[in-house]
């Protein structure tokens, strides 16, 4: 459980995902005739992307799980200081954004760190991945009076168990 100051949050490319049929190409992949094999998905992607997250700001990416899943996470920091990437339950985050205490997955997350990976395994349900430049966590914005903006690459993917 962590302390912090205030922050302000920005959800970013909030959408549900499903390993059971909501990614792109499930229907080709389910129907014979368009050369598939008619097995439904078996892995997607959560995130892939730069962003740029300003001092004492998170961005979020909510997903969902249909059924258990394999997760991986990986980040590096391009620019800016060290970060946390949390994976929690869409429960926690609303404990995360009401500056409440929360609960995260540590082996699915990233802390204080510029660069790295997490992997485990997920139930079937609703997730959210932080990519959090706050004090929430383990790592601190720096105290320079700037804003300490860091622009950060990340992926993560699902796959189905």
């Amino acid at each position: 459980m962590k302390s912090r100051r205030s922050f302000l949050g920005t959800a970013v490319g909030v959408g549900v995902l499903g390993i059971a049929g909501c990614s792109s190409g499930e229907e080709d992949a389910q129907n014979p005739e368009n050369g598939g094999d008619g097995s439904q998905e078996q892995s997607f992607e959560i995130i892939d992307s730069t962003r740029q997250v300003d001092e004492d700001q998170y961005l979020a990416q909510s997903f969902t799980l249909n059924d258990t899943a394999n997760i991986e996470v990986q980040m590096t920091v391009r620019k800016g200081p060290a970060i946390d990437v949390l994976t929690m339950s869409a429960d926690e985050f609303d404990h995360f954004e009401n500056r409440e205490r929360f609960r995260y997955f540590p082996e699915l997350s990233i802390e204080d760190g510029t660069g790295g990976s997490a992997s485990g395994t997920l139930d079937p349900g609703e997730y959210v991945l932080v990519i959090d430049n706050t004090n929430a966590g383990e790592a601190q914005p720096p105290t320079n009076f700037d804003d300490d903006l860091a622009r950060v690459e990340i992926t993560a993917q699902a796959t189905k168990v």
